[in-house]
């Protein structure tokens, strides 16, 4: 019996693709103003700004430049996400 594959992907010019990365990076926007100012030290400006503008930014390169044939590797910007919201628990 055969077991096809199932492949997950996006195309470039979809509503899907356009839509996630005009709402990612809007909040990449609204994360820099929100947390303006208040870091106060290095740990706290890495893991409240960097880390998650970091898998934001992260998720849009991977949907617009890999989402045709490698969107699993959108599991990256997931784990910098949950490593933001666990060091914040």
């Amino acid at each position: 019996m055969d077991n096809p594959r199932i492949k997950f992907y996006l195309e470039k010019n979809s509503f899907w693709t356009h839509s996630a990365s005009i709402l990612l990076g809007l909040a990449i926007v609204f994360q820099f103003i929100g947390r303006w100012g208040l870091w106060t030290d290095r740990f706290a400006l890495l893991t409240e700004l960097l880390l998650p503008l970091a898998s934001y930014a992260l998720f849009i390169l991977i949907l617009n430049l890999l989402g045709n044939k490698l969107l699993w590797l959108s599991v990256l910007p997931f784990l910098g996400g949950a490593a933001f919201f666990g060091l914040h628990a």
